[in-house]
């Protein structure tokens, strides 16, 4: 993969990890909304959990692979 795109990847991974921290509500946005009203709430929730593991685990795992390259 590109260098570029690392770091694209990189940054929305954190802002997607951030959001969490933050207690912003991931429920409010408009796609979550729309299925919201069609009984899917256990589905949604466990998407963004999902979400949030991926990008953690990829924040974790691309720093530990820029720190081994430094090294």
């Amino acid at each position: 993969m590109g260098c570029f795109w690392e770091i694209v990847l990189f940054i929305l991974a954190v802002f997607r990890v951030g959001m969490e921290f933050v207690n912003f509500d991931l429920n409010s946005l408009p796609i979550a909304r729309k299925l919201s009203q069609n009984g899917m709430d256990r589905q949604i929730k466990e998407f963004h959990k999902m979400g949030f593991y991926l990008g953690l685990g990829y924040v974790f795992f691309t720093s530990l692979q820029w720190v081994l390259k430094i090294v």
